[in-house]
């Protein structure tokens, strides 16, 4: 089994970023993920967030984020990241830290269609997502389309899946 606590794992940590609109099952995926995989770092950057006082959090959190992502991967254990990454500058940080640190960086888009992101949104008060509107949402997609279109990512549709077949599909896809 990888990313036991007691010592690194055999061969290259993984760096898995989990991006997606809100309500896309990120967290839920990324939680699943991380417990079938011992030593693995669930790095919620939302929650990160939330711990830093002031204007700055938002950057200042990213920052120690990405501190925490790799010193866990130098480590030799696996990091999830489920967060909404709609702007390539935010994910170059995570690609920079994969090179220094040999890790292997998956990218995976998760998804949903529209009546099910609305229900999931509703069913859950996650603080993060006070004040989102469909503006916010359409600028969003909008990002995401150009991530798409940048780099190498794989959509799951989450919509019909349980987490643990989110999860079954992502060791699928990587192992």
């Amino acid at each position: 089994m990888r990313g036991l606590p007691d010592g690194p794992p055999a061969g290259r940590p993984i760096l898995l970023l989990l991006n997606g609109l809100p309500a896309s099952g990120k967290s839920t995926a990324a939680q699943a993920w991380a417990a079938r995989r011992p030593g693995t770092l669930m790095l919620e950057i939302d929650l990160i967030k939330t711990l830093i006082s002031g204007d700055e959090a938002a950057v200042l959190g990213r920052s120690l984020a990405h501190a925490m992502a790799e010193a866990h991967l130098l480590s030799g254990h696996d990091v999830v990241v489920p967060q909404l990454t709609a702007r390539i500058s935010n994910l170059v940080p995570f690609e920079k830290i994969a090179v220094r640190t040999r890790a292997t960086i998956v990218h995976d888009l998760l998804g949903a269609d529209s009546a099910t992101l609305r229900r999931r949104v509703t069913a859950d008060n996650a603080p993060h997502r006070d004040g989102l509107d469909e503006d916010q949402l359409t600028t969003y997609s909008a990002g995401l389309r150009d991530v798409v279109r940048t780099r190498d990512v794989t959509r799951i549709d989450t919509a019909r899946l349980t987490p643990d077949e989110v999860v079954a599909e992502l060791e699928r896809l990587h192992g």
